[in-house]
């Protein structure tokens, strides 16, 4: 007994079909307006964004923010991450920043028999 999948037909327009389709619209629209919203706090003045990032910075043993989120350069993220007791670890592939607490570590600039 063989089974002819070429001359089998599925029913293009069940509900099945439209309940997808309805779920992928919602994902798509909700992935949209994610974006736009990480997009425009991007774009805030430097400022805003660095007092932002401060008030997220409270003493949690790991932070971790998306980089789309934040538009600051990487010595001003440094600069706020410091002054909170953090370090600041990018990671470029995953397109996050992590920070990580360590109030008793001294940051180091540059090379650290430089100092």
């Amino acid at each position: 007994m063989s089974i002819d999948l070429a001359r089998t037909t599925v029913n293009q327009d069940g509900p099945l079909r439209w309940v997808f389709l309805g779920l992928m619209g919602l994902v798509s629209v909700g992935g949209f307006t994610i974006t736009i919203i990480r997009l425009r706090r991007s774009l805030k003045p430097r400022d805003e964004q660095m007092h932002r990032l401060a008030a997220m910075l409270d003493g949690r043993s790991v932070v971790a923010v998306r980089m789309a989120e934040i538009g600051l350069a990487p010595n001003d993220l440094a600069l706020v991450a410091h002054s909170r007791g953090y370090l600041v670890v990018p990671h470029t592939v995953m397109k996050y920043y992590e920070f990580v607490y360590a109030p008793h570590r001294i940051p180091t600039y540059g090379r650290p028999w430089q100092r």
